[in-house]
């Protein structure tokens, strides 16, 4: 399994709640190991990294198995968009169920992903990945990271860190995502920013599709 770090550029802290920004440098970089721009067939060992996520005998194995799933752009999507029905709260897991969902463009998963993001009922952790999925399935070249400080606890502040890939990372599976799909992206974020019961949840919704909306 190859991969290459590719450094992010130009990252623009942003603290939400209260229109306040975060105090951080803005020559941030960060480095990211996804798949580049590859073959549309799948590799080897897709079998072994399904299997891994539907027996979910631990959160390692699972997180193991989700990062196989890069490498799975005809198989992957149908794994991937059935972890999105029930999602684990685990942080590494979501985050790799995140960047093993962005890094393979399907319509499959983009169904998913929309499920999951308009879910009030879902953890905001789980919605957070979600959200954070559909900007990069809506660019490849984006980049979301979502921070939280421990002493305000779950439902505290979101901090946003947004910040561009120098190149394309990922690859199309089965069923790219089309104009149709990143339509659907837009009304999702749409859709969560202006309802629900969460105020933050929605403030980031809000300042995800205005970043969509300032073009690639």
């Amino acid at each position: 399994m190859h991969r290459h770090n590719r450094p992010l550029q130009k990252i623009a802290p942003i603290r939400l709640p209260f229109g306040a920004l975060v105090l951080l440098a803005l020559s941030v970089v960060i480095s990211r190991s996804l798949p580049a721009q590859g073959s549309s067939s799948d590799s080897p060992g897709c079998s072994a990294a399904a299997q891994d996520v539907r027996a979910g005998k631990s959160a390692e194995s699972v997180k193991h198995g989700l990062a196989g799933l890069l490498e799975c752009p005809q198989s992957g999507p149908p794994t991937l968009a059935k972890v999105w029905e029930r999602p684990s709260v685990d942080p590494a897991v979501l985050n790799m169920l995140s960047h093993a969902s962005a890094g393979i463009r399907d319509m499959r998963v983009l169904s998913a992903v929309i499920k999951s993001a308009e879910n009030a009922a879902l953890d905001r952790a789980v919605r957070l990945a979600a959200l954070r999925t559909l900007v990069r399935l809506y660019d490849p070249k984006r980049e979301v990271e979502f921070k939280t400080r421990t002493e305000d606890g779950a439902n505290g502040p979101v901090f946003v860190m947004m910040g561009r890939w120098t190149s394309t990372v990922g690859r199309d599976g089965a069923f790219p995502i089309t104009q149709a799909g990143k339509d659907d992206i837009l009304a999702t974020l749409d859709r969560v920013g202006s309802a629900g019961s969460d105020l933050e949840l929605r403030r980031v919704a809000v300042r995800l599709r205005t970043e969509l909306g300032a073009g690639s």
